[in-house]
């Protein structure tokens, strides 16, 4: 028989969960609950344990399970806080949705910076598994319930329900029967209570092996979306657009996180879905443009994956007193002094009658010695199409333009996706 203890400890040990942190065990009063708190207790962390208890106000069993929590506790020495929900059943929206986020509210009210812990084990974990699959989700998806998001921990994902029951009757503890656990209306209880029963019947340990296989998924995953995030580094952005060299385009297994990790650091977008990515995965590979969340599209060509998303221009002006570097929506400009490059024309931003102001260049606008069109000059310095857009012009006081910084080198990637033009630079 497993060690419960000693298997909670070394799995919060694993978790990298520091050894003094304050931990808030979610006991409802059931099985799994009582058998985690029970381990939590008997354990070296015992002292920073306490534990929280909501009844969400549906059944009558409720009180009753909130007393035998209370008594629980007072016999371990721990403390308790508990509650009581009062949420409107007749409202709009999912219930059990709803219930989950006003019981996670208040776990994470009473944990503040500690953890929380919850009894998930591994016969959840393979229902997860089951209806996910029947679901058709990708690897993510079945990868099912982490050990750890964040503050919240499931230290008893690869323990077995049976385990957990057989150590608690060898100790002689009980626990409450919640009876809408046998309720086959829903999915997820039909999957537990009749599906998973029969896998076990024909193969023993059919739901520790299922949690297994969920584990090697989630450790793929993670190598995957390590990968994405590598690839991701070189990254640059501007105010409505993501570019980041690619030369070849990576397996669709990895492009899929690349552009989630993408959407979600620049826009807080999430990535497109299963049976969209499949849709689209092909033509991205073919140099077409392919629509994303958010108003986004992507599109790879000449070796670059190009994000570009469809929003109203901010408009700015920044004052541009001496040379130094500004922040504008499209990135940061360097305002430098460069000494001249042979054959070419440059204006040194020393010799700039400062102070200037830098706004969007606009349509009909020229600049430069010769009087040459904004945008040709965009364009003949090799600026990509989409990055033209609110490229900043520097004017004077009466808002005559008086010099076009264009990039000499493109810097700046990693976590901020900060892109650097150098300029002003003229002769182009």
């Amino acid at each position: 028989m497993v060690n419960l203890a000693t298997h909670v400890t070394a799995v919060l040990a694993r978790l990298g969960i520091p050894p003094d942190a304050p931990l808030v065990a979610a006991v409802s009063g059931g099985r799994d609950s009582v058998a985690l708190l029970l381990a939590l207790a008997e354990g070296p962390r015992r002292p920073h344990l306490r534990v929280a208890h909501v009844d969400h106000g549906l059944r009558p069993e409720g009180p009753a399970e909130a007393e035998f929590v209370g008594r629980l506790c007072a016999r371990l020495g721990v403390s308790l806080s508990a509650t009581r929900l009062a949420l409107d059943t007749a409202a709009v929206g999912n219930l059990a949705a709803r219930l989950r986020e006003a019981r996670y509210a208040f776990l994470r009210e009473v944990a503040g910076e500690g953890f929380i812990l919850t009894a998930h084990h591994a016969d959840d974990q393979a229902v997860t598994l089951l209806m996910r699959l029947i679901e058709g989700a990708a690897l993510p998806g079945l990868a099912a319930m982490a050990p750890r998001q964040r503050n919240l921990v499931r230290p008893l994902l690869d323990v077995p329900r049976e385990a957990l029951e057989a150590w608690l009757r060898a100790r002689g503890e009980a626990w409450c029967e919640d009876p809408s656990n046998a309720v086959e209306r829903a999915f997820r209880n039909r999957v537990r209570e009749r599906y998973l029963p029969l896998f076990e019947t024909e193969r023993p340990g059919a739901a520790r092996r299922l949690a297994l296989s969920a584990a090697r998924l989630r450790e793929d995953d993670e190598a995957l979306q390590a990968l994405a995030a590598r690839l991701a580094e070189p990254a640059l952005h501007g105010w409505n657009w993501v570019a980041l060299p690619l030369q070849p385009l990576p397996p669709p297994a990895i492009l899929r996180r690349l552009l989630a990790r993408l959407l979600e650091r620049r826009w807080g977008l999430e990535g497109p879905g299963a049976e969209a990515w499949a849709a689209m995965a092909g033509p991205l590979a073919a140099g077409r443009t392919v629509n994303l969340p958010g108003r986004t599209t992507a599109v790879w060509r000449r070796g670059e994956l190009c994000l570009h998303r469809a929003a109203s221009l901010p408009a700015y002006t920044v004052a541009i007193p001496t040379p130094g570097v500004y922040t504008l929506p499209l990135g940061r400009l360097v305002v430098s002094a460069p000494s001249a490059a042979p054959g070419r024309e440059r204006t040194d931003a020393g010799a700039l009658p400062l102070p200037l102001i830098a706004r969007p260049w606009r349509p009909g606008e020229t600049a430069g010695p010769h009087g040459r069109p904004v945008a040709d000059r965009l364009a003949r310095a090799g600026v990509p199409g989409y990055r033209r857009r609110g490229w900043p012009v520097l004017v004077d006081a009466a808002d005559r333009v008086v010099a076009l910084p264009l990039p000499l080198q493109a810097a700046g990637a990693g976590p901020g996706f900060d892109d650097a033009a150098q300029g002003p630079e003229e002769g182009h």
